[in-house]
């Protein structure tokens, strides 16, 4: 089997289309259509699910897939070793809040292969992280991506990571933990705090133009001080679902997701960036190769 073909599962799975791989990797998508195929009349069985949402890899493929991209790190590994493209011993990474989980699983596994690295990690705002990247501060970073950004962006590399949306944040003992939904007239009714970030202030300033002001408490960078408002003053707050199910107080039941009713909104999307004027190393390469599969595959 030649890594060409491993390269192309792997891809898939990421971005969960053949079409979106095949423009990512550059080939057609008859070619990648092909390699599946050829594997799995190999293997004996389907290596992903096909359905209206997408392409999603089988119970038997997730097996396949993670023994790939081992292969496929090892390849990566010889690389760093004849090209001596290593360079830095550190990796310097930001993320938004809330996403930190599978950051630290990334981390996890990446230190596997490559102990002697010294990871850096902090959190920041979208704006805050593109400044960074831009400035060489950074390695990479994982934003929420919009036209907000679009100047910028075109100095940046963007891998999209996953799609969702903006949602209200309530406690487990809100009245509307259990409707799992709160309507724009009910949100402008309630204790708002906002996290200080560009796509949180462009939803308040998206939602007062269509339904009027809303009651802010407090807005703050601290995370912790939303939870606390959140699950012991029963105060609301909004912000992207996908930072959200990564929260302990998610998992644990405490924090509730609800979708607002109402309002209409355009998708947002979460990815990393990097500089487009600094070369690729390898190690930031494999770094992110590994945090999209944890994605795909909860490793």
């Amino acid at each position: 089997m030649f890594p060409a073909k491993l390269e192309y599962i792997i891809e898939v799975a990421k971005l969960k289309s053949i079409n979106k791989a095949a423009k990512s990797l550059n080939v057609t998508q008859p070619t990648i259509s092909q390699a599946i195929y050829q594997i799995e009349e190999e293997i004996g069985f389907p290596l992903f699910i096909r359905t209206k949402s997408g392409t999603y890899p089988s119970d038997n493929g997730k097996d396949i897939i993670k023994k790939a991209i081992e292969i496929m790190e090892k390849f990566e590994e010889l690389d760093e070793l004849f090209w001596q493209k290593e360079g830095s011993k550190e990796l310097r990474l930001a993320a938004i809040p809330g996403v930190m989980l599978p950051l630290v699983k990334a981390v996890t596994n990446y230190k596997q292969s490559y102990p002697n690295t010294e990871i850096f990690l902090t959190e920041g705002s979208s704006e805050e992280i593109i400044k960074k990247v831009l400035e060489g501060e950074l390695d990479a970073g994982l934003i929420v991506q919009s036209s907000l950004f679009q100047e910028e962006i075109n100095d940046l590399i963007y891998e999209p990571v996953v799609k969702g949306k903006m949602v209200a944040v309530a406690s487990h003992r809100s009245p509307y933990a259990k409707e799992k939904f709160i309507t724009a007239e009910q949100l402008m009714e309630e204790n708002l705090i906002f996290y200080k970030d560009d796509h949180v202030k462009h939803f308040e300033s998206e939602f007062t133009k269509k339904h009027g002001h809303l009651n802010v408490l407090f807005r703050t960078n601290n995370v912790e001080a939303i939870i606390l408002g959140i699950t012991d003053q029963n105060a609301i707050s909004v912000g992207h679902d996908y930072s959200l199910y990564f929260s302990q107080f998610y998992l644990e039941g405490k924090l509730v997701p609800l979708e607002i009713k109402g309002f209409e909104q355009l998708p947002v999307q979460i990815g990393w960036v990097r500089n487009k004027h600094i070369p690729l190393s390898s190690q930031v390469k494999s770094f992110i190769n590994r945090y999209k599969m944890i994605q795909v595959l909860d490793l």
